[in-house]
């Protein structure tokens, strides 16, 4: 704070007017190291030619007080228009790198490298901007039209040599624009200071600038931590920051992943960056911005934006490594092109680079340089992977058709420029070297017709330059005209960013929070690699504009537009036109029940139908037999009809989306428990109707003779099914299953679901449980009670021993329940596991009750028939010796030996022995019925037989 008391406050120098007009100033004729050739002032169609401000201030008559100013450079030369009260001098101080020196072993300087084509262009732009103001020349600028007959303010500009090196940049700084006591120059006050070219260079620039409170502007610089204005409060640019090309870089990927991917959202975005303090804040201005950004359109799924980075070469392949584990299909590179083949050949390696990705790298990879490195070798991975590489960066803008934007107007001035203003450029367009200030052949020349052959396309610090000079110039008539106090830096600097207009690098608007221009405001172009094939080689040529931003005069929208050049398309290196998905392919499991699966069960099912028509029939066949009459047809039929139901939910339960519609799937919903229920009451019905005729038979304390008619045993079964159909049908109409598919809550580590099940459930509001546990409730009591009615006559011997099997099956029914229910419940939310269950459950019930059932039946009828069939034998034999019986007895059977007649009465021996067995065989079955008659009288203690 004491360092910045020191510094006198900055103001604009008033000149006074002299009484002598200049009615035209230009662009002259320059010889000999810019000696000026003065012509006659009043000649309107004159062109003078001014070596230094001293002339400037003896042709307008200055005071002598301010003869001291003759001191000033050579190069610092304004081009004046009208004047008619005095001039106020806006002096630029341009700090810029033009001349790289080195030192050799023996500590001679040399010359690394010469300014080139850009920094003279650079040099031109202010030049050209300080003419048009100056001479109030509006081609470009529409609101400085005639601004010099309006406002007695003129530019003034000299150049600083910074050498590309930052201790050399501040150096300049204090030496040649502030005298190191901290005092004011005795000369025209720098009013604003342009540089440098770096952000590294110009972070202490800024600094020093934001002390001495003067305005400071650099063209190019992007760094972020420029964008803090409490840091420096002096600073300004009308290029936008990396956060701002962040923005640019995320917008179009997003733009270009919805025109190909509706309803897909880009959430996710890798970053590769060789590790500096300018790529650090590259990187952070990205994540912060793609966070932001992506948030409000990612369905509360998450975003991610995952950085890698390298410091040397052989570090490359790691961090390529390590952003290929993230799994994400968008990258964007912040690296110099000496490290885009290790690059993309790791990329390859690790299989992120190709088809199926996109990379877009950051202005800081030359795409000029990147062209002349190529060619490489056609059909191999860095080929394939360079193909369809996107390069965005901040620019000017684009010729249109109409001509009628800024740009079209900078552009048209820039290449009418004439030979004078070409040797006007090469006079005063550099500063004096720092090594040797009296060579100025060190300095690149610009050789005629440079302006519309050399350079016919100004690089974008031109136009920025441009701008902001105008700017300065558009805020000093502003404040004056407002007032005739002091203008100091800090009032100079609000007005500057505060101006909105259309420049030659688009509309202008400054974010008064950060100081630089409104990304949405700013001309954004993405360049894509062409690449053309020659014998075995694909070199790629060059980097072609496909698309830019677009902003509309006024708009109050935060986004940023692109657009495509007309005939233009954005290719992509599998040869598409289509963004690729932004996330890799994801193995999403719906959980179906597989064909093989579902064929299985369908095959059970039908094989238990079938066996069910089977039995069915057999037992309308047989209805006669003692078997199958004892049995009660009726009840036999009925465990055929229910079986056969229950098959049927096997069906219901194998239908999901992969085979019908939504709808067929909700109507097999509700099929089901209809299907099973009516199917179980039917046949278990019919059981327990058997155990209680049985119980009902021989539980009987009186002895008397009881007739049960099937009418009796039939009652307990229409309850049953009554019960059934009434809460099936109150489930049907008030709370109907339907059929509906939900995530499970297995995701990936994207927050993509990975799977989901299909199954049945009510709607929204409305429960199934209350009928299903009721249903369940009724049918398990009916269990309950028929096994408690088949403990009860355990000891019970019917005939075919059908009370031992209705036993049977109940209890394994019921263990059946006890199993499988739990089963159902644990395997509730995985439909092929319950498809497998509720099938085995259903065929295992469906089995019991036909094979227990029917095939001992099928077996006593078997035996009956082999026993009628032995004793039809029997009886035939009996009454065939019956007859020979009664033969022998009538006749006398004689044998013949030695002439004598014998009578033998073996046969009738043999008839008797069959009589006696016959009849110990009565007597033991009489014996065997005495004693079952004895169990059971023992079994009833009251009985009046027992006393």
């Amino acid at each position: 704070q004491s360092f910045k008391a020191m510094v006198p406050t900055k103001r604009l120098t008033r000149q006074a007017d002299g009484g002598r007009h200049l009615d035209h100033a230009g662009f002259g004729v320059a010889q000999n190291k810019c000696y000026a050739k003065h012509l006659d002032p009043t000649d309107p169609t004159s062109l003078a030619y001014y070596r230094s401000i001293a002339d400037i201030l003896d042709e307008i008559g200055a005071p002598a007080e301010l003869g001291g100013l003759e001191r000033v450079p050579a190069n610092s030369i304004p081009s004046l228009g009208n004047n008619h009260e005095g001039v106020e001098l806006l002096r630029i101080s341009a700090l810029y790198g033009f001349l790289s020196w080195g030192t050799d072993d023996n500590g001679v300087p040399y010359l690394r490298n010469s300014p080139g084509t850009t920094r003279m262009a650079t040099a031109a732009a202010i030049l050209l901007a300080a003419h048009h103001f100056n001479t109030g020349d509006g081609s470009v600028v529409r609101e400085i039209e005639g601004i010099n007959e309006r406002c007695n303010v003129r530019l003034v500009v000299d150049f600083h040599d910074t050498e590309n090196r930052k201790k050399t940049a501040v150096d300049k700084l204090v030496r040649e624009i502030v005298l190191p006591e901290g005092t004011v120059d005795a000369r025209t006050p720098t009013t604003a200071i342009f540089g440098d070219f770096s952000s590294s260079s110009t972070i202490p620039i800024a600094s020093l600038a934001s002390v001495y409170g003067v305005p400071h502007v650099c063209p190019v610089c992007t760094s972020p931590v420029l964008d803090d204005p409490t840091l420096f409060p002096y600073f300004g640019r009308y290029i936008a920051s990396d956060t701002g090309t962040a923005k640019a870089i995320v917008n179009f990927a997003m733009q270009r992943n919805r025109e190909a991917n509706p309803g897909e959202e880009l959430r996710y975005i890798g970053v590769l960056y060789r590790k500096s303090d300018f790529t650090d804040a590259y990187f952070l201005a990205v994540e912060e911005y793609g966070k932001y950004i992506m948030s409000m359109s990612d369905g509360g799924l998450g975003n991610r934006v995952e950085g890698s980075h390298f410091y040397e070469l052989e570090e490359v392949d790691a961090a390529v490594q390590a952003l290929a584990r993230t799994d994400f299909k968008v990258f964007i590179g912040v690296f110099t092109p000496s490290y885009y083949d290790a690059v993309m050949e790791a990329a390859v390696k690790y299989g992120i680079a190709g088809p199926g990705y996109v990379w877009i790298l950051s202005e800081l990879t030359s795409t000029s340089k990147l062209a002349r490195d190529s060619p490489y070798l056609a059909g191999s991975p860095i080929a394939i992977a360079s193909e369809g590489i996107g390069f965005i960066e901040a620019g000017g803008g684009i010729l249109t058709e109409g001509g009628e934007t800024g740009y079209d107007r900078f552009v048209s001035a820039w290449l009418n420029q004439t030979d004078d203003q070409r040797d006007y450029l090469n006079c005063v367009g550099h500063p004096r070297t720092n090594i040797y200030p009296t060579n100025e052949s060190l300095y690149n020349q610009a050789s005629p017709g440079y302006f519309a052959e050399e350079m016919p396309v100004p690089p974008r610090s031109a136009l920025f330059l441009y701008d902001s000079a105008i700017s300065f110039g558009m805020s000093a008539c502003g404040l004056l005209a407002e007032s005739n106090e002091t203008i100091d830096g800090a009032k100079l600097m609000e007005r500057f960013l505060l101006n909105e207009f259309e420049g030659a690098s688009g509309y202008i608007s400054v974010d008064p929070e950060t100081h630089s221009r409104r990304p949405e405001t700013a001309f954004f172009q993405a360049f894509q690699t062409r690449g053309t094939t020659q014998g075995n080689e694909t070199t790629f040529l060059e980097m072609e504009i496909i698309s830019h931003t677009t902003y509309e005069t006024g708009s109050n929208s935060t986004d940023l537009t692109w657009t495509d050049v007309p005939g233009k398309v954005w290719t992509y290196s599998d040869g598409s036109t289509n963004f690729p998905l932004p996330l890799p392919d994801i193995d999403f499991n719906e959980n179906h029940i597989s064909a093989r699966m579902r064929g299985i069960f369908y095959f059970l099912a039908a094989v238990t139908f079938a066996l069910s028509l089977f039995f069915s029939g057999w037992t309308f066949l047989h209805r006669k037999t003692r078997v199958v009459s004892s049995a009660q047809p009726l009840f036999l039929h009925m465990i055929c009809f229910g079986t056969a139901c229950m098959s049927m939910s096997i069906v219901t339960f194998g239908i999901d989306d992969s085979i019908a519609s939504q709808q067929t799937c909700t109507l097999a919903c509700m099929m089901s428990p209809w299907f099973f229920a009516i199917g179980f009451v039917f046949a278990f019905s019919s059981l327990f109707a058997k155990e209680w005729r049985i119980n009902k038979i021989f539980r009987n304390p009186s002895l008397k003779i009881m007739k049960v008619t099937p009418k009796d045993v039939i009652i307990p079964c229409i309850i049953l099914l009554g019960l059934n159909v009434l809460v099936l049908t109150l489930w049907t109409a008030l709370s109907p299953l339907v059929w509906d598919r939900y995530f499970v809550g297995n995701i990936d580590k994207f927050g993509r679901d990975l799977e989901s099940v299909g199954r049945c459930n009510t709607t929204e509001g409305k429960y199934w449980g209350p009928y299903f546990w009721t249903l369940a409730s009724i049918n398990f009591a009916m269990v309950l009670l028929a096994n408690f009615q088949a403990y009860q006559s355990r000891h019970l011997s019917v005939e075919f021993s059908e009370s031992e099997h209705v036993a049977m099956i109940m209890a394994a029914v019921l263990q059946a329940l006890v199993i499988g229910i739990p089963l159902v419940v644990i395997v509730e939310r995985n439909p092929i596991s319950l498809f497998v269950v509720k099938s085995l459950l259903v065929f295992i019930i469906c089995f019991t009750f036909l094979l227990v059932m029917f095939i001992p039946k099928m077996l006593h009828l078997k035996e009956a028939r082999i026993e009628a069939k032995k004793k039809a034998e029997r009886i035939a034999e009996a009454r065939k010796r019956d007859t020979a019986f009664q033969l022998r007895r009538s006749e006398t059977t004689l044998i013949e030996e030695d002439g004598l007649a014998v009578h033998h009465p073996k046969l009738e021996q043999d008839e008797l022995r069959s009589l006696k067995a016959a009849l110990d065989e009565a007597n033991d079955r009489e014996k065997e019925l005495r004693q079952r008659i004895a169990r059971l009288v023992e079994e009833q203690p009251d009985n009046p037989c027992d006393k």
